[in-house]
């Protein structure tokens, strides 16, 4: 077989890579804004351990509603054993919770696409000719 015999090799361009990256960040950053703050607000406590130390170890996430604009505060503190605390506030955890979901999302397109690719990748035949592995 020569070379010009082989299939061609797709590559992806770096045009796709931004627009997927961008598309990650956007997608994740809604999920960000709806998953933490209508429907798990408790979600931040996953960050305690990158933001409660001792002897402030245990997180509790508070929502309050703000009188002046009808919204509602979240916020987290960490509480030692005696009462004391610290506040963390809303946005590090956030943006941790974030930072979080957007390497879930890639990986997970990173994983699907290698394995796509895989099973598309070309195999050879008794007769010598190239077939695909995708029946």
């Amino acid at each position: 077989m020569s070379v010009q015999d082989r299939p061609s090799r797709r590559r992806i361009g770096a045009g796709a890579v931004i627009a997927v990256g961008f598309a990650i960040l956007v997608g994740t950053a809604l999920l960000g804004c709806v998953l933490p703050v209508a429907i798990w607000p408790g979600e931040a406590k996953l960050t305690a351990p990158v933001f409660c130390h001792g002897p402030y170890t245990d997180p509790i996430v508070v929502s309050y509603p703000v009188d002046s604009d009808g919204g509602t505060n979240i916020t987290m503190y960490c509480v030692g054993q005696r009462g004391q605390y610290t506040e963390v506030g809303f946005l590090l955890p956030w943006l941790t919770l974030w930072a979080l979901h957007a390497a879930i999302v890639t990986v997970l397109i990173v994983v699907i696409t290698a394995a796509r690719r895989i099973s598309r990748k070309p195999v050879a035949l008794e007769d010598g000719e190239m077939g695909s592995s995708i029946s």
